[in-house]
């Protein structure tokens, strides 16, 4: 399953190598992702590889909106960049992870039915 995905800041590490995005806002911006629940987490390391993969990698647009990101959740300052980069990877990062989160717990209720745990 999808369950044990490695866990990595996928978008500003791919905006730090294709778009010169600093290593102190990457280490910054780890420490927010460690600060956030769960859930979330989890769903970004799956989703947050897609986008960065996807996107980040491939267009500046999107490097520039991951450090408006970068900007709206360590600095507090607030920017439609930062809206729509918050836009792209909220929904997808909540959803995947609640699928894990699911998946997690019947495959500890299925452990426990069938002694596997």
């Amino acid at each position: 399953g999808i369950v044990g995905a490695i866990e990595d800041t996928h978008c500003c590490t791919a905006a730090q190598k294709y778009h010169g995005m600093s290593r102190m806002k990457v280490a910054k911006l780890r420490v927010w992702h460690r600060r956030q629940p769960k859930i979330w987490q989890k769903g970004y390391d799956v989703w947050g590889r897609i986008i960065a993969d996807n996107f980040v990698k491939k267009y500046k647009w999107w490097g520039d909106a991951t450090e408006r990101f970068y900007d709206w959740f360590v600095r507090d300052k607030k920017t439609i960049h930062g809206a729509l980069a918050i836009l792209a990877i909220y929904p997808g990062s909540y959803l995947i992870g609640t699928g894990i989160l699911i998946e997690e717990y019947f495959n500890r209720v299925k452990g426990k039915v069938y002694g596997t745990t």
